[in-house]
């Protein structure tokens, strides 16, 4: 595994485990694994394509989705849940990345299982 590629996967691993909280840099991420944030910038692009931002907002989103579809919280409660520190931010950033709100991807999904389970 070439050093670029176990840098990634140690991102990967510490933005995993602390996506939660609102105030995740990159400065905090490369302390944590003891490279500088410039490597992780240059490391994330080579080998996933993507930014620290774009990381970080798929792995929040991921997890958002999951809730949604798993869970009965309020948008209000998945939005701080997954490290969002305004609903409006999540809303955006959801509706971005996925072409629908969350309240309409919650719905769809809910119409999706029934389906499923009339199908059985």
């Amino acid at each position: 595994m070439s050093v670029y590629r176990a840098h990634a996967a140690r991102v990967q691993f510490v933005v995993e485990k602390k996506y939660v909280e609102p105030s995740l840099t990159v400065a905090a991420v490369a302390r944590a694994i003891g490279i500088s944030t410039q490597h992780v910038c240059r490391v994330l692009k080579r080998e996933r394509g993507l930014t620290f931002a774009d990381l970080l907002r798929d792995v929040r989103l991921r997890e958002a989705r999951r809730l949604l579809r798993e869970s009965s919280c309020s948008m209000k409660e998945i939005a701080f849940r997954v490290g969002f520190r305004h609903p409006s931010q999540f809303t955006r950033a959801f509706t971005g990345s996925c072409g629908v709100s969350p309240s309409q991807y919650r719905t769809q999904e809910a119409v999706a299982v029934v389906h499923h389970e009339q199908a059985m």
